[in-house]
């Protein structure tokens, strides 16, 4: 698995140096997150990047499609990254914000880690530590690289389990292929739990270094720097969040069927804004009667 842990000198030049007025605006902004690339870092917005490379001497460059930004800045300071901030920023998101008008699965899925790492009013039993994590020299990628810790019995734990997390918006995204995908995942960890583990421990610690996580209580978030990501593959979760996907479709229930032998280790949401009608609970006569 390519490690995605940053470089020590982008690490702290987020923390305290040039780039520190991005990190800070990703912190701010609800549309925004951060994913680390190794050598270099990505905002992401509304399912589009914005990569952020070194050019040498502690400076860096913004690279992004130019449908959204004409010039690709240098940012050779504090006060250059600030100024890109506030006058570049909002014009480039705007560009991003108008550029397609149909929700992709990529979208949903930054809005997801943005909502389970940085809402504090959110008892989430999952934090994200990367995105888009290609395993091995496979075509497979884990949409989500998470950690499982459940909020109910922080208190008890010594370490923390890894969890895999695919991201599944409507019936586009390839419902039908969920089954195969989750053996896969299966059969990956079981090799390379321990270099994955390392890795999901390091970027979960960088995270937490630059405030990018925050969705817990402080004495939670100080445990949780300390904490060893397991090894054990049995404690690994496989995490299936299908956003919008319609209950009734036949393709996404065959591939529930065959999951059997996971059904342990694999954990199923449904979220989104959609309202159908199988997922509705009506209020029962008598508590009707009380309200």
């Amino acid at each position: 698995m390519k490690s995605h842990v940053l470089n020590a000198a982008m690490l702290e030049s987020f923390e305290s140096g040039v780039l520190n007025p991005l990190l800070e605006v990703v912190k701010r902004d609800r549309d925004l997150i951060l994913e680390f690339r190794g050598q270099y870092a990505s905002i992401y917005c509304k399912g589009q990047r914005i990569d952020i490379r070194s050019c040498g001497g502690g400076n860096y460059q913004i690279e992004t499609d130019n449908a959204f930004l004409k010039t690709q800045p240098k940012l050779d300071s504090k006060e250059a990254a600030a100024g890109f901030v506030e006058k570049e920023l909002p014009h480039l998101k705007q560009a991003i914000a108008t550029h397609q008008s149909c929700g992709r699965e990529i979208e949903f899925e930054q809005a997801l880690i943005r909502a389970n790492n940085l809402e504090p009013t959110l008892p989430t039993d999952y934090f994200a530590v990367d995105r888009q994590v290609p395993l091995g020299d496979r075509s497979d990628q884990v949409d989500v690289l998470g950690i499982y810790w459940p909020a109910k019995s922080r208190g008890f734990h010594e370490d923390v389990a890894l969890a895999l997390i695919e991201v599944k918006f409507a019936l586009a995204g390839g419902v039908e292929e969920i089954a195969a995908q989750a053996l896969r995942y299966y059969q990956y960890v079981q090799v390379n739990i321990k270099d994955m583990a390392a890795d999901a421990q390091e970027l979960l610690r960088q995270k937490l270094r630059l405030g990018l996580i925050t969705g817990a209580s402080r004495d939670a978030l100080r445990k949780l720097e300390i904490l060893p990501v397991s090894a054990d593959p049995k404690r690994v979760k496989i995490v299936l969040a299908l956003i919008d996907c319609n209950p009734r479709s036949s393709l996404l229930n065959r591939s529930f069927d065959v999951l059997g032998e996971l059904r342990s280790q694999v954990q199923v949401f449904h979220l989104g804004l959609g309202l159908f009608e199988e997922k509705g609970q009506p209020i029962l006569a008598s508590n009707a009667a009380e309200a």
